[in-house]
């Protein structure tokens, strides 16, 4: 199960899930939950953690930077070199985001990259690199972008080496 397929099962259960300050999520009702969803929590915690902070910070308007310097247990965990279930398709998503590239899927099912209408040699499309790196993984990407899945612009991007 991937970490949205576990928010999804609380929700459907009726279970309310909040981040808490420390690092922690707080899930009430418990005897809504079987062992077997505490443990996909458990394996899918920083993944729940990132998706309800950036929810929050989308539904409130706040600065994602100024809630994670308010809250370092949750910036630290977050902010782990490897999540786990974190896929190279989440890593394509979020370096594209990092640099202001756009992904999106077209009513008939294309994924597009960069901006609408650009020619590939506008300074507006991704480094090749990148091109391949959303090739090699195209169908997972698709499926992120699909389901909304996105890091918020103002989320800590490190340079690439």
């Amino acid at each position: 199960m991937t970490a949205q397929g576990v928010f999804d099962e609380l929700k459907a259960r009726g279970v309310r899930v909040e981040p808490r300050p420390n690092g922690n999520l707080y899930l009430v009702p418990r005897d809504r939950l079987t062992p077997d969803l505490v443990e996909a929590v458990r394996q899918h915690k920083p993944e729940l953690l990132g998706l309800l902070v950036a929810r929050h910070c989308e539904r409130t308007g706040e600065d994602l930077a100024g809630y994670l310097d308010r809250n370092p247990s949750l910036r630290a965990l977050l902010e782990r070199p490897a999540l786990q279930g974190w896929t190279p398709a989440h890593s394509v998503v979020a370096t594209c985001q990092c640099y202001g590239i756009t992904l999106r899927i077209d009513p008939d099912g294309t994924l597009v990259v960069g901006k609408a209408g650009a020619k590939v040699d506008e300074p507006t499309q991704p480094r090749r690199t990148l091109l391949i790196a959303i090739d090699a993984h195209a169908d997972a990407v698709a499926r992120l972008v699909e389901a909304g899945w996105h890091l918020r612009t103002d989320f800590p991007c490190y340079p690439i080496a």
